[in-house]
């Protein structure tokens, strides 16, 4: 993965949450699957980008306990911030199908997420969308 990609991002929350299930890559927080960018070191060095100091933290942590799990650090399109294993994430704008299903109604992947929280999510891929098209020119 290439910093800068787009990508559909289910965040695992930093402090347990009372609602959490087990999936077969491990334990999530029920989180909606969220429009984000991942961004590296060298861009947030470059770019003087301020991560939030828990999202770091968590990073670098993940990164020296399990090399074996690529964890990335994606902001997400509400400007929030986040390390996310690579089991939750998918590409955004590469798969038409994928993406059609993130921001449906009854979509399979955002299950109970309806309502002010889908509109949120359907205007952060609109703005995601709109990225790709703005960097092109």
């Amino acid at each position: 993965m290439e910093s800068r990609t787009l990508v559909w991002g289910k965040s695992v929350s930093l402090q347990p949450k009372p609602v959490l299930r087990y999936r077969r890559h491990g334990l999530t927080a029920s989180n909606p699957w969220y429009p984000g960018i991942v961004i590296f070191d060298e861009d947030i060095r470059r770019d003087n980008l301020r991560v939030p100091i828990p999202v770091s933290a968590k990073f670098e942590e993940k990164r020296l306990k399990t090399p074996y799990l690529p964890h990335f650090i994606v902001r997400f399109f509400d400007n929030n911030w986040a390390c996310v294993p690579l089991s939750n994430l998918k590409m955004l704008g590469e798969i038409p199908e994928l993406d059609r299903d993130m921001v449906a109604a009854d979509s399979q992947f955002q299950g109970k997420w309806t309502g002010k929280r889908h509109a949120e999510i359907k205007n952060a891929f609109n703005l995601a969308m709109y990225s790709i098209g703005s960097d092109s020119e």
